[in-house]
């Protein structure tokens, strides 16, 4: 077993789940039953383009693992000579409380443990098997109009921007900036390079992206990796000239308004600004 995490199930501590990755040989289904090879061919398909999304169940004792729920997920693996499956295992010493466990799972709770990419993938194989989106939503707590920038960035996303997701490299926020920004491929990859490398905010690579598709249209093709940073490059020194002159601008202003509180405390001064007759003058 490859343990990943431990958390709480009930938020009391009564029940605690181990989440982890077994080996198939080890693992023993309790439950047999037949099922729609419409819908079996369906899952082989999904596990096979997007990874098992949700953990099967299991029952541990003594180093012996029982099938509870998921006994088609684990066909598929076998099928597709996976030798591992992602799984949910609790305690034989926990299962007399059966009812609390598979009302966790029913209720969608295993839902909340997701990554987003994992979400949207798993709003896309609603979408792409005919289901209501919205009745998917619901389960992940999410609105049609979220759910549906989740199914959108998936969709349009390039293989590297998946991958950076996958691998935790680049969060949902900015590759949803990425995918809609962008709509060619091989654009959102450069973009996503750089963001990655260079650790950057979302404001930053709502710059980058920019300045992609600036470049873009102007040469008509995709920017090249060495292209997009020269030009981010020559924005920076523009920036930084920018903020200079607004220093120095600010260092005269400053001078200057030294200078004009300085006369007005000068009676001499202000007796020839009388005199003068300055249109609009006041003493305050």
């Amino acid at each position: 077993m490859v343990p990943k995490k431990e958390f709480d199930m009930t938020g009391k501590e009564e029940i605690r789940v181990l989440e982890g990755e077994i080996d198939i040989g080890k693992i023993k289904a309790f439950i047999s039953r037949d099922r729609d090879k419409k819908g079996f061919k369906e899952l082989v398909e999904s596990i096979k383009k997007y990874g098992l999304l949700i953990p099967v169940t299991l029952i541990e004792e003594d180093g012996k693992f029982t099938l509870i729920k998921g006994e088609g997920r684990v066909e598929a693996h076998k099928m597709l000579n996976l030798h591992k499956i992602k799984a949910f295992i609790f305690q034989k010493k926990d299962w007399n409380k059966q009812k609390m466990i598979m009302d966790w799972l029913v209720e969608n709770k295993v839902r909340e443990k997701l990554s987003p990419l994992d979400k949207a993938r798993l709003l896309k194989i609603a979408k792409d098997s005919g289901k209501s989106l919205i009745e998917e939503a619901k389960k992940l707590k999410m609105g049609l109009a979220t759910a549906k920038q989740y199914v959108d960035t998936i969709e349009q996303a390039d293989e590297s921007v998946l991958e950076a997701m996958g691998n935790n490299k680049l969060n949902f926020t900015k590759a949803k900036e990425v995918v809609a920004g962008l709509k060619d491929k091989k654009s959102q990859g450069t973009v996503t390079e750089i963001i990655i490398s260079d650790n950057l905010s979302v404001e930053d690579t709502r710059v980058v992206i920019r300045q992609a598709q600036i470049l873009g249209k102007q040469r008509k093709r995709s920017a090249t990796l060495e292209e997009l940073r020269s030009s981010l490059l020559n924005i920076s020194k523009d920036k930084r000239d920018f903020s200079q002159l607004l220093n120095k601008t600010q260092s005269r202003i400053d001078v200057l308004t030294n200078s004009i509180s300085a006369l007005k405390e000068d009676a001499k001064f202000l007796v020839l600004l009388k005199e003068a007759q300055i249109a609009n003058y006041k003493e305050e």
